[in-house]
């Protein structure tokens, strides 16, 4: 699902945690860490995503945030921003001269570069955290 979540309501709010969970609560937070990455480099991009990142020239970039069932991924451009709620059973992830997400046929290429590098931890992170939800499956 991809969603403007510029000025967030109610209904996209409880829609959101439908899909991915509620966002995890404080104790939880302190027990596995951090749950949203530094911002990375979108270097590429499927069809879905070209009107909201061909807004200016300027650089593309996004942050995940993790979920107890899924991940969001945030994307800002100028003053908007949306995003991209994935669950864990649609999630791909692949790692190769670039990071790249993919779900639901669509996907976002991240650089491989300093903010990759500051984030390594967070993918970690997030493959476990995936690895835990879809063995209860």
């Amino acid at each position: 699902m991809f969603v403007d979540t510029t000025v967030p309501d109610r209904e996209l709010k409880k829609e959101i945690n439908d899909l991915v969970g509620k966002p995890f609560s404080l104790m939880k937070m302190f027990k596995i860490g951090a749950i949203g990455s530094h911002r990375m480099i979108v270097s590429e991009y499927s069809d879905k995503f070209r009107e909201v990142l061909t807004r200016s020239t300027d650089l593309n970039y996004c942050n995940l945030e993790l979920r107890p069932k899924g991940v969001i991924v945030h994307l800002s451009k100028d003053r908007s921003r949306h995003s991209w709620i994935i669950p864990y059973y649609k999630l791909a992830l692949f790692d190769s001269k670039t990071f790249s997400i993919h779900a639901d046929g669509q996907y976002l290429r991240i650089q491989r570069d300093r903010y990759w590098k500051m984030n390594k931890k967070f993918h970690r992170k997030l493959l476990l955290l995936k690895e835990e939800v879809m063995s209860y499956k």
